[in-house]
């Protein structure tokens, strides 16, 4: 299913769609990701169904993309935000965008589409850079699970879970509250708050960084070398 995703893009939209920033070690390296959480797979399917969306997806529209173009459009919100609609509108209007494209009503079209998204346009460079936090906290979550499971990490959790109906509910560091519900609930919340200790305190509990600091580190190191 992983694989699947992938072929989905084209050789230039995967480019286009990450900005051309060492695209093919950083996919990869997501790849690894997905593996272990379905809801990062979600997001990269999210990240295709969008832009096929904008484009109403043929053979060649993907050849419409260039780094430019997404690097505008990524993370706007036409439909919640005035301020993203007159600037794409204004970047359409004076060809900006999609320049390649000549005809009005496809131009038209294209607009009209981006305007009617609602939520925040993802780009495969997104997707990387957030999946850079998530790296530290799946090997955390990962160490809680028996070795060499070969579920997604959601699935390997529901299949150890108890089916109790009653969990602590944690409100603040020190504050918890006892919460009852069905037993799906009560593993959502469980399962939830594994997710944001692990997040919040991997630095604790293990040595690795995320991949986002690691590499401002590296450039660091690196200009002082230089110097």
């Amino acid at each position: 299913m992983i694989i699947s995703v992938d072929r989905c893009f084209s050789s230039s939209a995967n480019l286009a769609l990450s900005r051309g920033d060492d695209s093919s070690y950083h996919v990869n390296a997501s790849y690894i990701l997905l593996k272990y959480e379905q809801k990062l797979s979600n997001c990269l399917a999210l990240v295709k169904t969008t832009w096929e969306q904008i484009l109403e997806l043929t053979d060649a529209s993907y050849f419409y993309l260039d780094v430019n173009i997404v690097h505008i459009i990524q993370g706007q919100s036409l439909l919640t935000s005035s301020e993203d609609y007159h600037f794409i509108e204004n970047c359409m209007q004076n060809e900006i965008l999609f320049p390649i494209v000549t005809d009005r009503q496809q131009r038209l079209g294209i607009f009209r589409r981006l305007s009617v998204i609602p939520y925040l346009i993802p780009s495969l460079y997104i997707f990387i850079e957030d999946t850079k936090h998530v790296e530290p906290s799946v090997k955390i979550m990962k160490r809680l699970l028996p070795s060499r499971f070969k579920e997604f990490v959601r699935q390997a959790f529901e299949r150890l879970h108890t089916s109790q109906t009653q969990i602590m509910k944690q409100r603040s560091e020190t504050m918890f509250r006892l919460f009852s519900h069905s037993a799906k609930e009560c593993f959502q919340v469980a399962y939830q708050q594994l997710w944001l200790f692990a997040m919040r305190r991997f630095p604790e509990m293990t040595c690795i960084q995320s991949r986002k600091n690691a590499e401002r580190s590296m450039k660091v190191i690196t200009s002082e070398a230089e110097e």
